[in-house]
């Protein structure tokens, strides 16, 4: 992980503000049980949405029926399957190839 890099968020929304707040929290719990956060999607007057990384723990998310296929097809990196589920008020997606 890089750790230079630098954000600056000009936080003028009330909804960015409190979904600020749901992916901290939920990023905090996921990252005690082992899952691996790679990116955050906010936008306004929705719930968050953290990417995470494809590994034992989203397989067992799809095993124990947690989460749900919403996407599969083909692109230039070959066959691709996006699955999705909630936790502490965001979506969690990831995609396994």
């Amino acid at each position: 992980m890089n750790m230079n890099q630098n954000l600056t968020v000009n936080i003028n929304s009330m909804s960015i503000q409190m979904a600020l707040g749901s992916a901290s929290h939920t990023i905090t719990a996921m990252t005690a049980i082992g899952f691996t956060v790679i990116r955050i999607e906010i936008i306004q007057h929705s719930r968050p949405t953290l990417v995470v990384q494809a590994d034992s723990n989203t397989l067992k998310l799809v095993k124990d029926g947690k989460a749900v296929l919403y996407c599969h097809g083909s692109d230039d990196n070959g066959p691709f399957k996006k699955y999705q589920c909630p936790m502490g008020n965001c979506r969690i997606v990831w995609e396994e190839r």
